[in-house]
């Protein structure tokens, strides 16, 4: 039997019990739970919780202090910072969160209790950086995203050029397609809040660089830049200068050119695709009646 943290000799046992032996060995030798482990863990089921209770909720009663409720999240997620699980679902319902607040406000009057506070958006900006988890980056990213999706004040405090430079530092060292999708997802919609946005990053990123990455290997990603890149040639985004940046670049005018056709050859197929083609149409109507010209 397993007496005094070893095996008596000439013992073999039954297999069963043996097991189960082993399992008492195991748990002697695990180190106690302490105060922050179990803190730990209890934030990472509770934010959980929250994100999924937030996502499922369609009808949030106007009682409920949503802007406290995002202020303890980021007070959860500055304490548990290096807690990458636990940070991780946190940032996940702040997210689910914010899109919800965002939506109630764009749509109606919300009370002063469900102003966004303004800690929110620099404990976003603390957790896009190049050297995070990609599991936050990606959910950090997607909150940008859908926020940005919705008009509303907070867009504010979205479109700055710190904000559109810290996706593109992202979209530089990321080597996940989802994520590398998602910054220039949110890039285009903050884009499209501030067009001069778009002129800031050509401005520091350069034509050649975002050129390149026509060339991606994800189609998603290459639909995700075709639509950036022909923001400038809408109508309703008069960008001149960054226009005739675009256009005075040689290998990028035959990169847009052929990203135009293979996209619209793509979309005439008859089958279901990711590649959706309504909202960009016009787009690129506008770009090639102008290069006709």
């Amino acid at each position: 039997m397993f007496e005094g943290g070893k095996w008596k000799e000439g013992w073999w046992g039954n297999a069963r019990e043996r097991s189960r032996e082993e399992s008492m060995k195991k748990i002697i030798a695990r180190p106690p739970l302490t105060s922050h482990s179990l803190t730990s863990r209890f934030c990472r089921r509770l934010g959980l919780v929250l994100a999924t209770l937030v996502r499922q909720a369609t009808d949030i009663q106007l009682d409920v202090p949503m802007g406290e409720i995002l202020h303890r999240l980021c007070d959860a997620l500055r304490d548990l910072f290096r807690e990458v699980p636990v940070k991780k679902m946190i940032v996940a319902c702040l997210g689910e969160a914010l899109f919800y607040v965002a939506t109630q406000a764009s749509s109606g009057e919300v009370p002063s209790s469900w102003s966004i506070p303004a800690i929110v958006y620099q404990m976003l900006m603390r957790c896009l950086r190049p050297d995070e988890d990609p599991g936050v980056l990606l959910h950090a990213v997607r909150t940008v995203e859908n926020a940005a999706t919705v008009p509303g004040q907070h867009c504010v405090s979205l479109a700055r050029n710190d904000v559109v430079l810290a996706l593109w530092a992202l979209l530089a060292h990321a080597k996940q397609v989802s994520l590398r999708r998602t910054c220039i997802a949110a890039t285009f919609h903050l884009c499209c809040l501030d067009p001069n946005l778009l002129q800031h990053l050509i401005d520091n990123a350069g034509v050649p660089a975002l050129a390149e990455l026509l060339r991606d290997a994800s189609p998603r990603v290459r639909q995700a830049v075709l639509s950036l890149l022909l923001l400038p040639f809408s109508e309703e985004v008069p960008l001149p200068r960054a226009g005739v940046a675009l256009l005075e670049n040689e290998d990028l005018v035959p990169l847009l050119m052929r990203s135009v056709v293979c996209f619209l050859c793509w979309t005439a197929k008859p089958r279901k695709s990711f590649l959706r083609a309504d909202p960009f149409s016009p787009l690129m109507t506008t770009f090639t009646s102008r290069m006709c010209l």
